[in-house]
């Protein structure tokens, strides 16, 4: 490694340690605020508690016709429900988990909890799939795309939102990324017999695991089948279904052992509730990260970036990025619930800032025609964060921002060129998406 490359490493090693505390503060952001997903939060940490004290799983539902029950908890944006034993709606590892942490900080019961403490694992979680997705978008892209996306990661709205819910779909996701990253790297990283024996044992706990924490999490098992089914490795690939199988076998048996009876039922209720093949399309067109309508412009431009890099991508990138899409999509049309949030779309999110990356990366390298997708998204940032309230002057900004674009483009062989713009106005997508996570969180 010579001088320029020593150089470089540090230079990247600084930018991902500043990345990644600014992500940590982002999120830690009056960590005790925003409570818009409260009633399924205190579930999953209510739940865990009752199982680890008693031994049974109790909490509220919606599926009251399958119970008796003799108590009622009042749930924000819910309305009365009732508080029924044993709750089986979902696998109880992730409330365990929560519920286990909220016990070992004193928490023995949910009247005045310190969300500050109870949220800390969240947050960990949260900058642990900023990590492993960078980790991923290097091995298969490269280091420069990687800081892109790790840079949209961190200041990506929704998503510093989102992190903060105890929701299991947070951890899915971190064991998504997960399993992407270890994919990323068995081919080079792994190729002893031992190591690949390590990897396969790795990727089937993942499989196991992310099921067993709530079944959307299925779709990590799924992604890795792909893969390897794709790649003609069909022992793998059923290997990876079986062992998601079997966390759905373990649910099923952990609600035989409980009340057969009130497991069907509460399947059965879910299974029944309202759908709407339309729901995928709110990703567009209902931005909501949870109860919390958040017209993020950054889902749209990103999700649009991730297609323009599947785009140009060689077949292995092209896998990287379209399976794990396959997936989720399956999932979201597969329960596709006629309310807007739909927990699971927090799966996209990695997704999401790997497209934002790839458009943050091509301007700053004077892709000129990615323009035309970055000027609403920093203008509509901009309105968003409400810096400058007057219409009249943020027209007046739009028309400085847009001739910024424009004079380099036409005299394109001057000093004052596209990446310079690019930089600075990336810079500021920055400054606006904190603006704006200011002043939304109180």
């Amino acid at each position: 490694m010579d001088k320029n490359d020593r150089q470089r490493v540090f230079t990247n090693s600084l930018l991902i340690v500043f990345l990644i505390t600014t992500a940590v503060f982002l999120r830690s952001y009056h960590l005790t605020s925003l409570h818009t997903a409260n009633g399924d939060e205190v579930a999953w940490l209510d739940v865990g508690m009752s199982i680890i004290r008693t031994g049974a799983p109790t909490t509220w539902t919606i599926g009251w016709n399958y119970h008796n029950w003799d108590a009622y908890w009042h749930v924000d944006n819910t309305g009365v429900m009732p508080v029924v034993t044993p709750w089986l709606d979902h696998p109880p590892t992730f409330g365990v988990l929560a519920g286990g942490w909220a016990l070992l900080t004193g928490h023995h019961n949910l009247e005045n909890p310190n969300w500050t403490l109870l949220r800390i694992p969240m947050i960990v979680i949260s900058v642990l799939t900023l990590f492993f997705t960078y980790l991923a978008v290097t091995n298969v892209f490269g280091s420069k795309l990687a800081l892109f996306t790790l840079f949209a990661y961190t200041f990506f709205p929704s998503s510093v939102i989102a992190s903060r819910y105890i929701l299991p779909e947070n951890a899915v996701t971190l064991l998504l990324v997960i399993s992407l990253a270890v994919q990323s790297f068995s081919g080079k990283k792994f190729k002893s017999k031992l190591g690949q024996i390590m990897v396969l044992a790795w990727q089937s706990i993942i499989c196991y695991v992310a099921p067993a924490i709530k079944m959307s999490g299925l779709v990590v098992p799924v992604t890795l089948s792909f893969y390897h089914l794709r790649q003609n490795k069909f022992k793998r690939g059923l290997w990876f279904l079986i062992v998601g199988l079997l966390a759905v076998v373990s649910f099923i048996t952990y609600g035989w052992i409980y009340s057969w009876p009130v497991f069907i039922g509460a399947q059965t209720q879910h299974a029944l509730r309202p759908n709407t093949f339309a729901h995928f399309w709110t990703l567009f067109t209902k931005l909501d990260v949870g109860h919390f309508p958040l017209f993020d412009p950054s889902i749209i431009a990103g999700l649009i970036g991730y297609f323009l890099l599947m785009a140009v991508s060689n077949e292995k990138q092209k896998l990287f990025l379209f399976i794990p899409f396959l997936s989720i999509t399956g999932l979201m049309l597969y329960v596709s619930p006629v309310e807007a949030y739909g927990w699971y779309k927090y799966l996209l999110y990695p997704l999401i800032a790997i497209g934002l990356g790839h458009i943050f990366k091509e301007l700053c390298e004077g892709k000129y025609y990615y323009w035309v997708l970055f000027l609403p998204l920093i203008m509509m940032l901009m309105e968003n964060a409400q810096l400058v309230q007057n219409d009249s002057i943020r027209r007046y900004i739009m028309m400085v921002f847009f001739g910024l674009f424009l004079v380099p483009f036409i005299w394109h062989k001057s000093v004052f060129n596209i990446k310079h713009v690019s930089v600075v106005l990336v810079g500021l997508y920055a400054c606006f998406s904190v603006f704006w996570l200011i002043r939304i969180i109180p």
